[in-house]
């Protein structure tokens, strides 16, 4: 052979081997992919998504803070190629049973359109207290017993299907007048003779927790998993207000006769685990900014005559929102030294809940007994000017809360 043949020979020996050393590695590559794709771990998890139901999905959260941050996985999303909504534009109302089941309405679009959810299949027919939007996918709502326990209700799609939380035993029979909700599994709800129950794994069990009281409990406001506050009816001549800086294994009764002097308080909103305000009877606004170790008065040189505070939402320490019977609503900007007072459209409802994604823009929600209908207004300008959105069902609403909103 002569020197240039070997030399050939060679060159083209060279690139085959190479050319079989690349596919080896690519039959390498592809075996180690299979490899993952048959991982034990991964393939129960595509499992177990397969045999729960929709209704069951479950977010993935992180806390930052106070912030909770949530990233969810749900069956609607599955090959779908529409862009998930904005989630400020997300939320939630509750109402009272219209054709044999409770209203939950829903809008994606920051109210535009308002569409119902569930059926009579899927929501009981009692009265629905309170509402909590964690993300675009998750929300809790809860309502008055049936079936011998509370109605405890969460959705991890959206609200294409709502699943009941809880049975008998786990939950007892009570009234839920309110639920403070961290994310898709840690949450509160509270009602009636002082009941405070308590899940860490998104409702399927619940466990109660002492309250040390028995006077109704109205709402809550949960920080983190281990920060919250609630408040309710008076017991032993003032209002109550607890908390709990370590998720409730034990809960502590705030203020006194002096400084929480209503006979009731309905609704509290935290702004951090320093910063609260609680609203409720005759006209009552006050306010922590030390985690509830003092409370103050917080809106002075306004009569109070026999109208109730019902709502409130925290924007951050400064900037809250506040509904009251009777059709009006108050914005502060300077940590309630101060208060805007506005009539929305002139309506003599009863405004029960506010949910506020900032100064500017709030939405309302109220209800009309003597004439059983409700009102939902919506403000962008910081209620220069309110709009009237409607309902697909009209009756009294008592709650709203918007994705990213501490309402």
């Amino acid at each position: 052979m002569t020197e240039n043949a070997a030399n050939r020979f060679l060159f083209w020996i060279g690139l085959i081997s190479l050319l079989l050393l690349f596919a080896g590695l690519v039959q390498a590559q592809f075996e180690i992919d299979k490899d993952a794709l048959n991982y034990p771990g991964l393939h129960a998890s595509v499992k177990q998504a397969e045999e729960i139901s929709i209704g069951n999905q479950e977010a993935l959260s992180f806390t930052h803070g106070a912030a909770t941050n949530s990233i969810n996985i749900s069956e609607s999303s599955k090959g779908s190629t529409m862009s998930p909504p904005v989630q400020g534009d997300v939320g939630w109302i509750t109402g009272v049973p219209a054709d044999g089941y409770g209203v939950i309405l829903h809008t994606t679009n920051g109210g535009k359109n308002w569409t119902r959810q569930g059926s009579p299949n899927t929501i009981p027919n009692v009265p629905l207290s309170d509402v909590r939007a964690i993300d675009a996918y998750c929300a809790w709502v809860v309502g008055n017993e049936d079936g011998n326990y509370a109605v405890i209700l969460r959705t991890t799609d959206g609200g294409k299907t709502w699943i009941r939380r809880g049975a008998p035993g786990s939950v007892p029979d009570f009234g839920a007048l309110g639920i403070g909700a961290v994310d898709s599994k840690i949450a509160w709800v509270v009602g009636s003779n002082g009941t405070i129950i308590h899940t860490e794994d998104g409702g399927k069990t619940w466990a109660q927790q002492a309250s040390n009281t028995s006077a109704a409990l109205m709402k809550v406001a949960a920080i983190d998993r281990y920060n919250a506050w609630i408040v309710g009816a008076h017991d032993n001549g003032y209002a109550v207000i607890l908390r709990t800086s370590d998720g409730g294994l034990t809960w502590t009764r705030q203020g006194n006769a002096s400084t929480v002097k209503t006979t009731g308080l309905i609704d509290v909103t935290a702004a951090d685990n320093r910063t609260a305000w609680a609203v409720g009877v005759n006209h009552t606004v006050i306010k922590t900014m030390d985690g509830g170790a003092s409370w103050q008065t917080r809106m002075n040189g306004i009569a109070s005559g026999i109208a109730h505070m019902n709502g409130a939402c925290a924007i951050d320490k400064s900037n809250a929102w506040i509904t009251q019977d009777y059709g009006r609503v108050y914005w502060t900007s300077d940590g309630s030294k101060t208060w805007n007072v506005q009539n929305p459209n002139g309506t003599g409802f009863w405004l029960m809940s506010v949910s506020a994604r900032s100064l500017k823009t709030v939405w309302v929600v109220g209800i009309a007994p003597w004439i059983g209908k409700g009102i939902i207004l919506h403000t962008t300008n910081r209620g220069v000017n309110w709009t009237e959105q409607f309902a697909p069902v009209n009756v009294p609403f008592h709650r709203v809360s918007f994705v990213g909103t501490r309402s």
